[in-house]
């Protein structure tokens, strides 16, 4: 909801939050990203990403994926 409000700081914080309870959840892991992303926050962004990316089935082309294997190559 806060992304959708362009809050990103706090949608940061929110999925921050919810990967204290609940660690390397792909939407969340996701979210942060993207959240970090358009707050213009690249170093966290690709950390998440990072993250994300390392725990994704190698195969897998999930939209969120591609999106954080973009960042992540620089485009």
């Amino acid at each position: 909801m806060f992304v959708a409000l362009e809050r990103y700081e706090e949608a940061l914080s929110a999925y921050e939050s919810a990967l204290t309870r609940s660690p390397n959840r792909a939407n969340s892991l996701f979210g942060a990203g993207r959240a970090a992303e358009l707050a213009g926050d690249l170093d966290v962004a690709r950390g998440y990403y990072r993250r994300l990316v390392t725990g994704a089935a190698a195969g897998s082309g999930h939209e969120q994926l591609r999106h954080a294997r973009q960042v992540l190559a620089g485009d």
